[in-house]
């Protein structure tokens, strides 16, 4: 049974949360009910190839539920019919986030009454998180196949972050926000730009592109292309959410 649980409120609906191995997971059905879907196990069977079952404490006691990781809930939010699903995405990541990455390991009020269960709890944790490290290093040290780390090194040129994003499965919106909650970027007169610290780094473009209007009026518009050197910092960015690319996943599968 996973202790390490918070609750968010949206609209006045519950959001319930866990941080499993030091990541952020949501009971899946809390999201599909707050995106307007009217079969949340339905959808969450047909979108969410990661869904996994846990065992929360609720107000009626031990609970089976359906979690879900960020990436699910992205996934979620894509094909939502809500028009008010982007204003939840952006709330996922620009609040809740953010807050429980800042506040790491929330515990419920039976493991902070008992020391003894509290400490075999954060030992089994640190357990299992030494083990999944280790894991990691032999698959790293093993991986003799084209990474997608490499892929970013061997490519030339810029890339729009359209075209990052559908490496990881995320929409671009999704990804600008999350770039945009890492502090790299911020957004002026309708185009994302980079922030002071990471100017002059060579981690992005701007573009100018030509665009006729009805009436054959014609304008243009900034739009920014990313570089391998941002590439690689967006990469580490996603890395560090437990976000793989779509060929690394391939890798491990």
């Amino acid at each position: 049974m996973d202790q390490l649980q918070q609750i968010f409120n949206y609209g006045g609906i519950e959001i319930r949360t866990l941080v499993i191995e030091e990541e952020p997971w949501f009971v899946a059905n809390d999201v599909a009910a707050v995106l307007g879907y009217s079969r949340p196990r339905d959808a969450v069977s047909a979108h969410c190839k990661g869904a996994v079952k846990h065992r929360i404490l609720t107000s009626g006691g031990n609970q089976e539920v359906n979690a879900i990781s960020e990436r699910d809930v992205y996934r979620l939010v894509m094909r939502s019919k809500l028009p008010s699903a982007e204003k939840f995405e952006e709330w996922v990541v620009s609040e809740v986030l953010p807050s429980i990455r800042k506040k790491g390991m929330y515990a419920t009020d039976e493991l902070l009454d008992d020391p003894d269960l509290l400490l075999k709890t954060v030992m089994k944790y640190r357990a299992e998180r030494q083990l999944r490290l280790a894991a990691e290093r032999v698959i790293e040290e093993q991986a003799e196949r084209l990474t997608y780390l490499d892929e970013i090194l061997q490519s030339e040129g810029t890339v729009c972050v359209t075209q990052i994003a559908a490496d990881y499965d995320l929409t671009a919106r999704a990804l600008n926000l999350i770039i945009k909650g890492a502090g790299v970027q911020r957004k002026v007169n309708g185009q994302w730009v980079l922030t002071k610290k990471y100017l002059g780094q060579d981690l992005a473009e701007s573009q100018t592109i030509p665009i006729t209007l009805q009436g054959g009026r014609r304008k243009t518009k900034m739009h920014t292309r990313w570089t391998q050197a941002g590439r690689l910092l967006i990469h580490e960015i996603l890395t560090e959410r437990g976000i793989e690319a779509n060929s690394d996943r391939t890798l491990c599968a």
